[in-house]
């Protein structure tokens, strides 16, 4: 089968208008990815699609304002060190929790932050050395899985299950 030809001055036209691509291929009745290809070969833009809520451009990606995510970074860093909790990080620099929980991990992933044991003891360690740390508690300090559960902030269920997995100790 040959290919089809497609009009170029038309779809030139169509991109003259203020159309979006998708309303081009609609128009022209060009399949989307051929259309993307010619607008590419003849050097046009269309215009991006709007968003319906805000009535500007679709974001088609983030966009990331590096200078102030390294400055917001810094500043959880240093409220962090002083003691505040996520919460009060959010309050007082005027952002979501999450994104103060999610800086706070990144902080911590790269060493910059220590893991807190407010937020989970041991899940700054391996899992190896979580394991060592249960089966300690449990074979020679005698306490529960509930009991383990508590001390390091975390979920029976999960210790429990991690004390049963480990090769050397079945019960």
């Amino acid at each position: 089968m040959r290919p089809r030809k497609y009009d170029r001055d038309r779809i030139r036209a169509l991109v003259e208008q203020g159309l979006t691509t998708r309303q081009i291929a609609d128009e022209a009745e060009v399949p989307l990815k051929t259309l993307r290809g010619i607008l590419r070969s003849e050097g046009l833009v269309a215009v991006p699609p709007v968003a319906p809520r805000t009535g500007k451009p679709a974001r088609r990606g983030p966009k990331r304002d590096v200078k102030m995510r390294a400055q917001r970074m810094n500043q959880v860093e240093k409220l962090s060190k002083a003691g505040m909790s996520t919460t009060e990080i959010a309050d007082a620099l005027g952002i979501s929790r999450p994104l103060v929980g999610h800086a706070v991990g990144s902080l911590q992933a790269v060493g910059r932050l220590p893991p807190d044991p407010r937020r989970g003891g041991t899940l700054g360690f391996p899992s190896d050395h979580r394991l060592a740390i249960i089966r300690f508690m449990r074979e020679h300090q005698g306490h529960s899985f509930h009991e383990i559960a508590e001390a390091w902030g975390l979920n029976t269920d999960y210790v429990t299950k991690l004390y049963r997995e480990d090769p050397d100790k079945r019960e």
